[in-house]
């Protein structure tokens, strides 16, 4: 056992400082009772010879671990590692997959051991510098993104997106107490280098006419292919496979869903089947009406939804429910998810894959895929979202007034705007001027 020497106690002895004979760098070491679940001590050099120094490195030692403890911690360090596994659980499928592929890439390797009680502002703000210059760094070491091989740049949005998920997961830390205190993010990151910045209403990617023709008819053959007889000899293998062809059914429910009623993809995702009806108009007319209640809407406001083709999304559904009943054995219930994961029928299906994989197989004639779309030199993916701006798009070209757009897609005047380059006093011009209009015509009468 080693021998002491030079030993202090500090705090009436719950503090021991001490060196040991058998230390060659001769630098102090304290001493004090684990405060964290278990028994023993905490022992840790203070790496330094220098008796004052070490009796204040000691006490703070001492003083920050019962701090911690009797805040609920039972660590003496506080790890990325360890706020990743306490609080991953917490998200839902899409953003914990966001959250895993930042920590795995990026946070593991930049906070590594780091004990992160005492984060700090200035620790955060030099992580994000480190990350914006990640892949030059990353390309001049012959490593390389599978999609951009040789683009050192980063996207603000990707980088915004991180921030929030870094964000969240601190101020979790923060309310557990895990962490001394929330540190403070930086408000913009467009001025970091290798960061590209589309304008706000080009952060997503949308369809023009010709691509989105041949999105159309890329839809239109997995219609076709469903309704043809299976014993067919020359019907694509993927619509005889029971899992390709579901997952086809559903992709193609789901896109055409968005396309003809601006509905959000999230919410589209959590729609049931009783959210879905048919409206019998007076003249004869047969409208598809789809409820999104509060606990689907991204706002928490109840709206009701009409579609733009009638009744052909009601068609459509009908041949959702057949595909159900074949895949699953049964027909679904009026409670049942309208996308239930493949192979658990309770859970809520993330289709973002389906989508990026059908887009990548649609091609140009030039032989490129309509999963990117070119922004002035940046490349924005396509994705469900894309589905839902034509919608927009289309709306407004067709006449279709602002107020009730932002009533149907379940967003505000002021963002269709922002978002759509929509003049709202050119697109109010009528409005604007019917008392003048008004005027003109009663002189005009008399």
């Amino acid at each position: 056992m080693n021998a002491y020497k030079d030993r202090t106690e500090l705090l009436g002895g719950l503090v021991v400082l001490y060196r040991l004979d058998t230390a060659k760098s001769g630098n102090f070491q304290y001493r004090f009772k684990n405060p964290y679940k278990g028994e023993g001590y905490i022992r840790r050099s203070t790496k330094t010879r220098d008796l004052g120094l070490a009796c204040k490195i000691a006490i703070e030692a001492y003083e920050t671990a019962y701090h911690r403890a009797e805040s609920g911690a039972d660590r003496p360090k506080i790890t990325i590692a360890d706020l990743y596994r306490t609080f991953i659980d917490e998200l839902e499928a899409s953003p914990r997959s966001h959250l895993d592929r930042a920590y795995k890439l990026y946070w593991r390797e930049y906070f590594s051991n780091r004990d992160l009680y005492r984060v700090n502002d200035s620790l955060i703000h030099d992580y994000f510098q480190w990350r914006a210059k990640y892949w030059k760094r990353s390309n001049s070491k012959g490593s390389s993104r599978s999609n951009k091989p040789n683009n050192p740049n980063t996207a603000m949005a990707t980088l915004d997106k991180e921030k929030r998920y870094l964000k969240w997961i601190f101020k979790r830390a923060a309310q557990r107490q895990l962490i001394a205190v929330m540190p403070s993010f930086p408000r913009s990151l467009r001025h970091l280098p290798h960061v590209t910045a589309l304008p706000l209403n080009m952060g997503r990617g949308r369809f023009d006419e010709a691509d989105y023709a041949l999105v159309r008819q890329a839809l239109g053959r997995i219609r076709i292919n469903l309704n043809r007889d299976e014993t067919k000899s020359d019907l694509p293998f993927a619509y005889k496979h029971r899992l390709h062809r579901y997952n086809r059914t559903c992709l193609w429910f789901y896109l055409l869903t968005i396309a003809n009623s601006g509905i959000r993809p999230q919410e589209m995702r959590k729609l049931r089947f009783k959210d879905f009806s048919e409206l019998h108009d007076e003249d004869g007319m047969v409208y598809t009406l789809i409820d999104i209640r509060k606990e689907v809407s991204k706002v928490k406001d109840y709206r009701d939804v009409v579609t733009r083709d009638f009744d052909e999304t009601a068609k459509r559904l009908a041949i959702l429910k057949r595909e159900h009943l074949r895949y699953w054995g049964r027909l679904p219930s009026a409670q049942d998810l309208i996308f239930p994961h493949p192979t658990n029928y309770d859970a809520m299906r993330n289709m973002a894959t389906l989508v990026k994989f059908f887009h990548r197989r649609v091609l140009r004639p030039d032989g490129t895929s309509v999963h990117t779309q070119n922004h002035d030199g940046t490349e924005v993916y396509r994705t469900a979202y894309s589905y839902r701006s034509w919608f927009v798009v289309q709306r407004l070209a067709s006449g279709l007034d602002v107020y009730t757009l932002s009533r149907l897609i379940g967003t505000s005047v002021d963002m269709i705007a922002q978002y759509y380059d929509v003049s709202l006093n050119i697109h109010y011009r009528k409005l604007i001027t019917q008392h003048i209009r008004s005027l003109k015509e009663r002189e005009n009468v008399q």
